[in-house]
């Protein structure tokens, strides 16, 4: 399997045309999870020009094998690929892990990336840009206001001048 990373590497590198890119890398609809483990440990051992691309094939892989997918949603919710991408793929600062904040903010929802805030709030310490700050802004939580302020105790003063049925919608 290794064989077909590099494959797909050295295509990717040299923008080669594939014809079925995910051919080898899919069992049973999913992503094969040993191929999960060995991109997991390539993308955190392997140089920086090639980190773009095994981002690239775990993104891929997984919008592909999304359900929604065949109803033509462009989404990425498989765990073990968004925690790759938060985890080797945000952790040296190349190609690799602009593509994963890219994949990370686009394709994830707030409820997935809840797990990973702690890993991401800490890359924009640590690294700060625009992605960063703007995947930093997705996942942390939003406060919300108190409920009494949110009510209105009493109700507005009306004016002479003003007619009772306008002044509601004031």
């Amino acid at each position: 399997m290794s064989t077909s990373i590099d494959q797909y590497i050295a295509a990717f590198k040299s923008s080669e045309y594939i014809s079925d890119p995910l051919r080898g890398f899919i069992k049973e609809g999913q992503p094969d999870p040993a191929l999960l483990d060995q991109l997991d440990r390539k993308l955190a051992e392997t140089l920086p020009e090639d980190r773009e691309a095994i981002v690239d094939l775990l993104v891929k892989l997984g919008v592909e094998t999304d359900p929604l997918a065949a109803k033509g949603a462009e989404v990425l919710r498989n765990q073990r690929i968004i925690s790759i991408l938060a985890g080797a793929g945000l952790a040296k600062a190349d190609l690799g892990q602009y593509a994963a904040l890219d994949a990370l903010r686009k394709l994830v929802s707030h409820r997935d990336l809840t797990p990973h805030e702690t890993a991401i709030v800490q890359l924009l310490v640590k690294s700060p840009s625009e992605e960063a700050f703007l995947l930093a802004a997705k996942v942390k939580p939003v406060k919300e206001k108190e409920p009494s302020t949110l009510i209105q105790t009493e109700p507005p003063l009306l004016t002479e001048t003003e007619p009772p049925a306008l002044s509601l919608f004031f």
